[in-house]
């Protein structure tokens, strides 16, 4: 079975197009076959790449629609169409608008596929004279081998570059029909004899995606580069400061670089991208404790700095976490944000172990002290699912007054157990849009464990008002070989908890880091925070990434 887009009438054929007579190579075929029948088909399967660069699928042409009007898939979406199924399977991705340059056919004509690489695709006619199509070449190969077509069979190349005729004008040998890259006693195109006339020279190559794995919609990706030697899990219970991590390994630099112009002019575009909402007055600075006589002065502040969005000229507010064990738990349990500059403590959270579940409470310290108890006001709560892989802040607690609201969520891809792939961490995450009128978050009401938000987040309805992210996958480094990422020297010991967030919607090359953790050392990591997060959002997911996880590595 295969795919096929709503077939199109062929007109007959002139005189001039008839074939004068096939070689005695496809004579010898054709009397072996019979007679001519052509391959089932069934309706092509699609897949599209969403705001994170994951691929969703498979749908039918109908669902795909569906998607376009809920503003899902648009015009620069990366769509993937099935062109090879079974052993042939195969895929061809391009830009939605490439692959329908008329909207008014979009998913209801064949698409439009150039030829990418060396393999061309291929339309046939079927016995009720519609074209079917367009397929791989490895895919019309594996029909024509298992006795499908006929040398009287209509064919065409998918790239317009060819007229439509008959299979043994393009091919005078049935054997050497159809070569692609990757076939075994592939044909070279000396003995492939083809008409000079109809195509300057025959496709030898392949550039086309992998299949997809199963039922679970998504394309398999390639196979991973090898991890680091020595390479160790990154476990809570033992970890070393020197470990070298499997899929994933930071930048060392010093961040001492010389500012290039280049540099200066990002920071400025950087500027400029991260303007979120609208109604910011001047920035009045981090608040300060020695500025306040009185504590609820101080507390007050400080609450609203850390709760709302920061400031677009607040810049990146560097903190870092430190990490402890509370009472009698083995495991790390307390962690207090500390402001990188002044060392004075502004939160701090602990974990708590419900049935089946974790959570961590998060609690403003309006000292200006570092406390060993965990006093001081609860602002909000970090929820945390079985598997570990779900996280979700609200600030449904005893410190917060008026309605409930959840302020972020984060999703972590497995990457161990059933269904899981392997890789460098995969994280999406989602905050509250800012609002239009003055400089808050949108309200996203609580609702227990259905949040609304997270539900937004892993629906993809980022109409719906809010802020999708994503940490920035990292790239592989041939020498270190690892997986890397640039810090500008603010984490300085390899892990898999080091990650960058980036706008997954606005920023799709990923230019314009808004968070950044990483680890210093056993107990330190490092927290930067830039407009449009606050600094209890990062913290939030600081700690979903410090979390202890079943299925993640």
């Amino acid at each position: 079975f295969f795919v096929l887009q709503a077939p199109v009438p062929i007109p007959n054929f002139t005189a001039q197009e008839i074939p004068d007579s096939p070689s005695q190579y496809w004579v010898a075929r054709d009397t072996d076959l019979l007679f001519v029948h052509y391959p089932t088909i069934a309706p092509r399967r699609w897949y599209y790449r969403d705001i994170f660069n994951d691929i969703q699928g498979p749908f039918n042409a109908q669902e795909m629609l569906q998607r376009i009007k809920a503003k899902h898939i648009k015009g620069n979406t990366s769509v993937l169409a099935e062109t090879g199924s079974g052993a042939a399977s195969s895929f061809y991705e391009a830009k939605l608008s490439a692959m329908f340059p008329d909207i008014a056919t979009v998913f209801q004509q064949p698409p439009l596929l150039p030829m990418k690489g060396e393999d061309p695709l291929w339309y046939f006619v079927d016995a009720q004279r519609c074209e079917q199509g367009p397929f791989s070449s490895e895919q019309m190969k594996f029909w024509l081998d298992q006795g499908f077509f006929s040398a009287e069979t209509t064919v065409r190349m998918a790239d317009g570059s060819s007229q439509r005729m008959a299979l043994f004008k393009f091919f005078n040998d049935p054997a050497l029909a159809f070569p692609y890259s990757g076939q075994e006693n592939a044909p070279t195109p000396i003995e492939n004899d083809i008409n000079p006339k109809i195509l300057n020279k025959m496709p030898s190559g392949k550039d086309l995606l992998s299949a997809a794995f199963g039922s679970s919609a998504l394309i398999s990706a390639p196979a991973p580069p090898p991890p680091a030697l020595g390479a160790m899990r990154d476990v809570e219970k033992e970890e070393r400061i020197n470990d070298v991590v499997k899929f994933d390994k930071v930048d060392m630099s010093d961040g001492h670089d010389t500012e290039t112009k280049e540099e200066k002019k990002k920071d400025e575009s950087d500027k400029q991208f991260n303007v979120y909402g609208e109604g910011w007055k001047e920035f009045t600075g981090v608040p300060d404790p020695k500025a306040f006589p009185v504590q609820k002065e101080y507390a007050a502040s400080l609450y609203t700095f850390v709760t709302r969005p920061l400031h677009p000229d607040a810049g990146t507010i560097q903190c870092y976490i430190r990490r402890d064990i509370d009472g009698t738990h083995i495991n790390f349990s307390k962690y207090i944000v500390y402001m990188e500059e002044t060392k004075i403590p502004i939160m701090a959270a602990y974990r708590y172990r419900n049935l089946g579940s974790s959570y961590y409470e998060i609690k403003l310290n309006t000292t200006g002290k570092t406390v060993d108890a965990p006093m001081g006001l609860t602002i909000a709560r970090l929820e945390v699912n079985f598997s570990g892989t779900d996280f979700l802040l609200h600030n449904a607690v005893s410190g917060h007054t008026g309605s409930s609201k959840d302020l972020a969520c984060a999703v972590y891809q497995r990457s161990r157990g059933p269904g899981s792939t392997k890789g460098p961490r995969k994280m999406k995450c989602a905050i509250p849009d800012i609002r239009k009128d003055k400089p808050e978050f949108t309200e996203w009401r609580h609702k227990g464990k259905s949040s609304p938000l997270s539900a937004a987040l892993k629906s993809l309805q980022i109409e719906k008002g809010l802020i999708p992210l994503l940490n920035k996958p990292p790239t592989w480094n041939p020498k270190k070989r690892a997986y890397t990422l640039g810090f500008q020297g603010r984490v300085k010991v390899s892990s898999v908890k080091n990650f960058q967030l980036v706008d997954a919607l606005r920023d799709p090359k990923h230019d314009h880091v808004l968070m950044q953790h990483g680890r210093v050392n056993q107990v330190q990591f490092s927290m930067d925070t830039h407009h449009p997060l606050s600094l209890l959002q990062s913290f939030a997911f600081a700690l979903s990434s410090l979390h202890a996880k079943k299925f993640v590595d």
